[in-house]
């Protein structure tokens, strides 16, 4: 994406609304994935046995499923991977607008990485929470 947008107030911002929008809707989801990722860690200080958590009455194993691939390495601690990495400084460059078209610093992400990326975290979402 090399076009820059100007919003309704003259700030300018590297991108449209509607991509926005979707970068939003991933880091949204990626808090999800942050939390899961942080009780994967807590889990595999524990034995094996004891990897369970409940959810009201419900109790659930922690699996490796449950970390989202893209942005968490897992290992005896889950570790973000660069793409987690490059999506937040996208984000930050999309959220925060500047007063001049010169001090906007372009997106690293292309529209189809975006639109690839939100749909693999939804997936994700729908298959870890579908159950509560």
């Amino acid at each position: 994406m090399n076009t820059v947008f100007q919003t309704r107030f003259g700030m300018f911002v590297p991108c449209d609304r509607e991509t926005y929008r979707k970068l939003k809707r991933i880091r949204h989801l990626a808090g999800f994935a942050e939390v899961m990722a942080r009780r994967w860690t807590r889990a595999q200080r524990r034995l094996p046995k004891n990897r369970v958590f409940r959810r009201g009455r419900e109790r659930r194993v922690v699996t490796e499923a449950m970390l989202f691939a893209p942005f968490w390495f897992p290992g005896a601690q889950a570790m973000a991977t660069p793409l987690l990495v490059r999506f937040m400084q996208n984000y930050g460059r999309a959220r925060y607008p500047v007063p001049t078209v010169g001090e906007v610093l372009l997106l690293g992400l292309d529209a189809v990485e975006i639109d690839l990326l939100l749909e693999r975290i939804e997936t994700w979402h729908k298959s870890i929470f579908r159950q509560w």
